[in-house]
């Protein structure tokens, strides 16, 4: 074995190690492993080399679940950079394309760069396998419902649900169906249809939790997969689902049940994600709402408040510092006893298509 053969080989070993600790929980420890890596790759076999772009996929998208956007952002430019001197190649290359660019896309959502995020999941799509295109299409019908486009977006999703049925690996299957429907109920709640909302998001929810192994059976066996693995993907998507679960329940005014969804969601998020997940924000946004019309402003104000905080990142005029600034008002103005108890409608997109 060359010296050149023997660092590849310890930078493998690296990735192993990182995915490791990923499963073990220890993120940060995962990131430095990442990078060390990648310099490892770049100084083995060049810095164009595709396990440079692999390791900055999954840099990006570990930083992007850490809410460190320009970060993620920045490895993923630099993995589709890399990615896109190996056009005209096929297989586990093009994987690798789609993944940086669905990547790009997920980031670009998550700082409300909608227009450049429908630009780069249409990239993805236009190269992706077959059973890579559920995913891509509700990430893509995310943007959409987030551009106002509502019919566009339920297409993409009824689409996506089509594509489900011949889809390899029933646990795989059901868990893609829940994400779809989960946002399909979503659509229904903000056009005032709170009732069917509900049902789309139980039924969301008892797919989430079916036992499965996602990743596994999704016909691929990629790094990336290996960390949405890692991450307990799954997992995350079903305490996410019960948060939708509460929000919609919320908005029939069936605050007892909101409330206890909700606070199984946030603590199985806290324990996953950590508490200051943008994720776990936004089921403490929900949980406010809940706690200001049930009359607890104490409670109201203190979720609020630290919601206010996960966000900060995001900037002021983001969609979800917005709302919850909105909410804010009406605890102050419920105070001072000027209004109702509080806002009629809760505002507020589910996430992530590959989580996203």
């Amino acid at each position: 074995m060359t010296p050149t053969d023997d660092l590849f080989t310890r930078a493998d070993g690296l990735v192993g190690d990182a995915l490791a600790s990923v499963a073990d929980g220890r993120l940060d420890d995962a990131a430095e492993l990442l990078e060390v890596a990648t310099d490892m790759f770049a100084a083995a076999a060049g810095s164009e080399h595709p396990e440079v772009a692999h390791c900055l996929v999954l840099r990006a998208r570990l930083a992007r679940d850490a809410g460190r956007l320009d970060d993620a952002e920045r490895a993923a430019r630099s993995a589709v950079a890399i990615a896109e001197a190996h056009v005209g190649l096929d297989g586990a290359l093009l994987r690798l394309r789609v993944q940086a660019w669905a990547e790009r896309a997920a980031i670009a959502f998550a700082q409300g760069r909608l227009d450049d995020a429908a630009e780069q999941v249409a990239a993805a799509l236009g190269l992706c396998a077959d059973d890579e295109a559920p995913a891509l299409l509700h990430q893509l019908g995310l943007v959409l419902h987030h551009q106002g486009r509502y019919p566009e977006a339920e297409r993409r999703w009824r689409r996506a649900l089509v594509l489900l049925e011949g889809a390899a690996g029933a646990d795989y299957r059901a868990l893609q169906q829940a994400i779809v429907e989960r946002s399909l109920g979503a659509l229904r709640d903000l056009r005032g249809r709170a009732a069917e909302a509900e049902v789309l998001v139980q039924r969301a929810v008892a797919l989430a939790e079916l036992p499965r192994r996602a990743t596994s059976e999704a016909g691929g066996d990629t790094r990336l997969e290996a960390l949405v693995s890692a991450l307990g993907d799954a997992e995350v998507e079903a305490a996410f689902m019960r948060s939708c679960l509460g929000a919609a329940l919320a908005a029939q005014d069936k605050l007892p049940a909101a409330a206890a969804e909700l606070t199984v969601a946030l603590a199985s998020q806290e324990a996953s994600l950590g508490a200051a997940h943008l994720d776990v924000a936004l089921t403490v946004y929900y949980l406010a709402y809940v706690r200001l019309q049930e009359g607890h402003l104490d409670e109201a104000e203190a979720l609020c408040s630290r919601a206010a905080a996960a966000t900060a990142p995001l900037g002021p005029d983001h969609a979800r510092a917005l709302s919850i600034r909105r909410l804010a008002e009406a605890i102050e103005a419920a105070r001072a006893d000027r209004t109702s108890p509080g806002i009629r409608s809760l505002t507020g997109v589910p996430r992530r298509a590959s989580k996203l």
